[in-house]
């Protein structure tokens, strides 16, 4: 501030209007296609919500956790249990993944060995009948 000769008011409009740009290019971002998938951009743009929550309205409620209001307390335990609960989905989603996987390699396989019973059952009849003569 000094070396521009600007007062801390006008510094601190200043980095508002930078926020506010960053946030339009933020959600600019998660709007277009990307080769990263939209769940893995979520999950940045929920943290960086969260991230921004304790410096809202100039007061910095991560070093001075009193000075946060109620709404922000609120806005940020929300957010973190919402980071929870789709990581707890998320390790879910990948438990029934892999479950569905094992089931259908566990149908296959017996699918294989019914076939083969069933062949050998043929050949048997085809002996007993005397077709494999």
């Amino acid at each position: 501030m000094r070396d521009y000769g600007v007062s801390t008011e006008e510094a601190m409009v200043k980095f508002q209007e930078m926020a506010e740009i960053a946030w339009k290019d933020v959600n600019e971002g998660i709007l277009r296609p990307a080769p990263v998938s939209t769940g893995i951009l979520t999950r940045i743009l929920n943290l960086a919500r969260i991230i921004n929550v304790p410096y809202k309205h100039n007061q910095n409620g991560y070093t001075h956790p009193d000075k946060m209001d109620a709404s922000q307390k609120a806005s940020y335990h929300a957010g973190e249990a919402k980071g929870q609960t789709q990581e707890k989905a998320s390790q879910i989603m990948d438990k029934a993944r892999d479950t569905v996987q094992s089931a259908q390699e566990s149908m296959q396989e017996t699918g294989q060995q019914m076939k083969a019973k069933a062949q050998g059952a043929v050949e048997a009849v085809k002996d007993i009948v005397g077709a494999n003569k």
